[in-house]
């Protein structure tokens, strides 16, 4: 099945055994150069598309309850899929924060929530932490809180891609 809008990363190294997908176009700004892993995508990433389908899927259930149900899109492509699921992009996390319940396990979204910051991406995604490497940091938390990697990795892995975990929250900045 393919993943239309949706990032397949597959983790090197401490990881491997674990499959992280990445919802959103601003993992693909610099992922290749972390060598953290590597992305196969599809730019026509819409999350809320997958939303509109999802809730037109509820609709029709709730209203069809004799009838075998509807699934959404995005529960059909990630059916077996074990996460963590991370989403990154570089609008509002709150549209893709929306489709979280219909994501095994649900989704972890990283999002811009404001913009104009920067006439470049690059800064802009550093600053609102859904560049590269906090996404990588993000994926890293998730396994940790499933107890699937030591919380002394995330620790060590955001030194070592120089991400200040004292920063100030880019929603008070």
């Amino acid at each position: 099945m393919s993943l239309i809008g949706l990032f397949l990363w597959c983790a090197k190294g401490r990881v491997e055994r674990d499959r992280l997908v990445n919802v959103g176009m601003a993992l693909l700004n610099g992922l290749a150069g972390t060598g953290c892993g590597h992305a196969v995508f599809d730019e026509r990433c819409d999350a809320a598309r997958w939303r509109r389908d999802a809730h037109a899927c509820d609709r029709w259930n709730m209203f069809h309850p004799t009838l075998p149900p509807r699934v959404p899109y995005i529960s059909k492509v990630l059916e077996g899929q074990t996460g963590p699921f991370i989403a990154a992009s570089d609008h509002v996390r709150a549209v893709t924060e929306q489709v979280s319940p219909y994501v095994p396990g649900g989704l972890y979204a990283l999002g811009t929530d404001g913009f104009g910051r920067s006439e470049i991406r690059q800064p802009l995604r550093r600053h609102f932490e859904v560049d590269a490497e906090c996404v990588t940091i993000a994926a890293l938390y998730q396994l940790s809180k499933r107890d699937q990697l030591d919380r002394g990795v995330v620790a060590q892995t955001m030194n070592d891609l120089g991400v200040n975990p004292e920063k100030i929250d880019p929603i008070r900045a």
